[in-house]
């Protein structure tokens, strides 16, 4: 009785350390991003760090070293609304992908930086539960256009 009662417990503390090391390795596999599919049906990958509370919302990509080329920033609002964004304090220029669920409703392309008192104000037509911001040119590279889809990993 106690050799089984010995050898269940070695199989439950193996049975831990293999759970613990395979949720590690999930967990660094499933960085944040989206991947948008374009009318071609290619699938964009893009890393995203996620803003999804009111301070970051506001600092966004402000003062932000340049992303590389399929990076970007994924604003998570928990209502959808008409949002409104700015270029402020940015280093680099941007595409704002507007989305409403799943689907892209609107592309802001190419936007310029605009120092610390920006003039254009920048928002979608509708309301929208996210926003993706990437590099400039991203969505034109990518033959990204509204009515595209998005699916999330974060």
């Amino acid at each position: 009785m106690k050799k089984i009662i010995l050898a269940i417990i070695i199989i439950l503390i193996c049975g831990v350390i293999i759970f613990n090391r395979f949720n590690k390795q999930l967990q660094e596999n499933n960085n944040p991003g989206v991947i948008i599919t374009n009318d071609s049906g290619d699938k964009i990958n893009v890393a995203v760090e996620i803003a999804d509370t009111p301070a970051k919302h506001i600092q966004g990509l402000s003062k932000h070293s340049p992303l590389s080329e399929n990076q970007g920033m994924l604003f998570i609002f928990n209502k959808k609304s008409v949002q409104k964004f700015w270029m402020k304090d940015m280093l680099f220029p941007l595409d704002i992908i507007w989305i409403d669920d799943n689907r892209i409703v609107k592309i802001d392309a190419k936007l310029a930086p605009e120092g610390e008192k920006p003039k254009n104000i920048y928002s979608p037509d509708i309301p929208v539960n996210y926003v993706l911001e990437v590099p400039a040119g991203f969505c034109e590279k990518n033959q990204v256009k509204t009515g595209d889809k998005v699916f999330y990993n974060y």
